[in-house]
């Protein structure tokens, strides 16, 4: 089915947080239960690649990309703050996708993936 003229206009990110909102209304959205790390090297050095997973009480697990720009810096593992997310709903943190700052923008499209799981299992 050919998209309209508005929905081709639509940028991935809202089209993506639309979906997810439809299936937050018809189901129960399971809430995060760990945000998973990339292991710190003992010398410091930065991998190649390093992912960032959000993992929710039903099992959804979603991995994203975190060495974009300055993100890896603003991971709590480097700074030590720490970012409580256990208990947080997943849809908040999807939304950071759009005006998030970087740490909210690598994990965002964890939580999308996540989701997105965990609503594919449900249906089969």
């Amino acid at each position: 089915m050919p998209l309209s003229p508005a929905a081709a206009r639509e940028p991935i990110a809202q089209a993506v947080l639309k979906q997810l909102a439809q299936v937050a209304q018809r189901c129960t959205l399971a809430l995060v239960v760990r945000l998973h790390l990339p292991c710190q090297s003992p010398t410091g050095q930065l991998h190649d690649s390093e992912f960032c997973a959000i993992e929710l009480a039903d099992g959804g697990f979603g991995l994203s990309y975190a060495l974009l720009g300055d993100t890896l810096h603003f991971l709590p593992h480097h700074h030590r703050s720490g970012v409580p997310l256990a208990g947080v709903n997943p849809m908040a943190l999807a939304r950071r996708l759009m005006g998030g700052g970087s740490m909210e923008r690598a994990l965002a499209p964890a939580a999308i993936n996540a989701m997105t799981g965990a609503a594919w299992r449900r249906v089969g």
